[in-house]
């Protein structure tokens, strides 16, 4: 999150289920204010766009915990815009149904 007065704020709630907080300071020049904040897949890092056009790439992850994510970690799953939706029974019977008349 990011706030008005020049701090970014993370949350995380791990395995223990206990939340972690941290709060650092970003920038105080009109020139760096964030326009716009995007998180990569795997929630590691965190991409932000400045006022004057700055693309910085804050690791997240490591800032809350002092070391990389673990590699062995799954990927996480692709989003709902990639999954197949399966042909409904309906769709497929009227296709033979059709088929059937032209014959």
């Amino acid at each position: 999150m990011s706030l008005s007065n020049n701090f970014l704020v993370f949350r995380f709630v791990g395995a223990s289920g206990i939340p972690e907080e941290k709060t650092f300071h970003w920038y105080s020049t009109v020139q760096m204010h964030i326009i716009s904040m995007d998180w990569d897949p795997t929630a590691t890092r965190l991409l932000v766009l400045t006022a004057d056009m700055t693309i910085c790439i804050i690791p997240v992850y490591f800032l809350m915990f002092g070391e990389q994510p673990d590699p062995s970690l799954p990927d996480p799953p692709p989003s709902s815009q990639t999954k197949k939706q399966p042909n409904s029974p309906s769709s497929s019977s009227s296709s033979s149904k059709k088929a059937g008349q032209a014959a």
